[in-house]
């Protein structure tokens, strides 16, 4: 869709620290997307070829997230990458793409 835009969000997350505050909510949203279609974290994991733990420490942020990862997450979530970084559930309602791009 924007693959500029992509690409810079994308390497702004890969290259800036993940503070608890900035990386939880897209890994709420993950969780969330998980469980609307009714995916276990084992099963996430197997499409992801990593152990069940290692996804749930990647889910819970003992883990870095990796772009790859999300590339991969995303892809087995069947969603665009942007939605789940962009997707913030603070009251602000701004989106980490704008943070990143600005």
């Amino acid at each position: 869709m924007f693959p500029d835009l992509e690409q810079s969000a994308l390497f702004a997350l890969a290259t800036m620290e993940q503070p608890k505050d900035q990386i939880t909510p897209i890994l709420e949203h993950i969780r969330q997307l998980r469980e609307s279609k009714h995916y276990s974290q084992d099963y996430l994991a197997y499409r992801l070829d990593i152990g069940q733990n290692a996804y749930s420490k990647l889910e819970l942020g003992y883990s870095k997230l990796s772009v790859q990862r999300l590339i991969d997450i995303a892809s087995v979530l069947e969603v665009d990458v942007i939605e789940l970084i962009k997707h913030r559930s603070d009251s602000s309602k701004i989106s980490l793409i704008d943070e990143l791009i600005q």
